[in-house]
Protein backbone atom coordinates (compact mmCIF):
# COMPACT_ATOMS: atom_id res chain seq x y z
CA UNK A 1 0.00 0.00 0.00
CA UNK A 2 1.55 3.66 -0.96
CA UNK A 3 0.43 6.53 0.67
CA UNK A 4 0.95 9.77 -1.43
CA UNK A 5 0.74 13.47 0.16
CA UNK A 6 0.78 16.32 -1.49
CA UNK A 7 2.20 19.85 -0.07
CA UNK A 8 -0.04 22.39 -0.86
CA UNK A 9 -3.38 23.92 -0.32
CA UNK A 10 -6.35 23.96 -2.40
CA UNK A 11 -6.98 27.68 -2.22
CA UNK A 12 -4.94 29.63 -4.16
CA UNK A 13 -4.90 32.66 -1.59
CA UNK A 14 -3.63 30.53 1.58
CA UNK A 15 -1.10 32.30 2.24
CA UNK A 16 -2.73 35.63 2.33
CA UNK A 17 -5.63 34.09 4.34
CA UNK A 18 -3.13 32.56 6.91
CA UNK A 19 -1.41 35.75 7.33
CA UNK A 20 -4.49 38.13 7.81
CA UNK A 21 -6.15 35.58 10.75
CA UNK A 22 -2.31 35.30 12.35
CA UNK A 23 -1.21 38.94 11.80
CA UNK A 24 -1.22 40.06 15.73
CA UNK A 25 0.52 36.49 16.87
CA UNK A 26 3.05 36.98 13.98
CA UNK A 27 4.06 40.26 14.92
CA UNK A 28 4.32 39.80 18.44
CA UNK A 29 6.31 36.99 17.85
CA UNK A 30 8.48 38.80 15.40
CA UNK A 31 9.16 41.74 17.54
CA UNK A 32 10.08 39.38 20.39
CA UNK A 33 12.72 37.36 18.36
CA UNK A 34 13.99 39.31 15.58
CA UNK A 35 16.54 42.02 15.87
CA UNK A 36 15.49 44.96 13.85
CA UNK A 37 12.29 44.14 12.94
CA UNK A 38 10.20 47.24 14.23
CA UNK A 39 12.76 49.61 13.19
CA UNK A 40 13.53 48.23 9.46
CA UNK A 41 10.93 47.34 6.79
CA UNK A 42 10.48 43.18 6.87
CA UNK A 43 9.43 40.73 4.32
CA UNK A 44 6.95 37.65 5.57
CA UNK A 45 7.19 34.64 2.85
CA UNK A 46 5.16 31.62 3.74
CA UNK A 47 5.80 28.34 2.14
CA UNK A 48 5.45 24.40 2.73
CA UNK A 49 8.76 22.50 3.47
CA UNK A 50 8.28 18.55 3.97
CA UNK A 51 4.71 18.87 5.21
CA UNK A 52 5.87 22.09 7.96
CA UNK A 53 4.34 25.61 6.97
CA UNK A 54 7.63 27.68 7.33
CA UNK A 55 7.67 31.41 7.30
CA UNK A 56 10.81 33.23 5.72
CA UNK A 57 11.32 36.78 7.16
CA UNK A 58 13.55 39.16 5.34
CA UNK A 59 14.75 42.04 7.17
CA UNK A 60 17.21 43.97 5.27
CA UNK A 61 19.86 41.95 4.05
CA UNK A 62 19.19 39.37 7.16
CA UNK A 63 16.96 36.32 6.69
CA UNK A 64 15.62 34.29 9.42
CA UNK A 65 13.16 31.00 9.19
CA UNK A 66 10.25 29.63 11.52
CA UNK A 67 7.97 27.29 11.58
CA UNK A 68 4.77 29.06 11.66
CA UNK A 69 3.10 26.92 14.35
CA UNK A 70 5.44 28.02 16.50
CA UNK A 71 5.48 31.37 15.89
CA UNK A 72 1.69 31.27 16.53
CA UNK A 73 1.65 28.94 19.92
CA UNK A 74 4.22 31.11 21.46
CA UNK A 75 2.78 34.29 21.42
CA UNK A 76 -0.75 33.05 23.33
Amino acid sequence: MYYLFLSTFRDPQWNVRILTRYEGKITSFLEANVPGHVKNAHEIQLRLEFGRLMAIITVGDREFQFNVCSMIESSQ
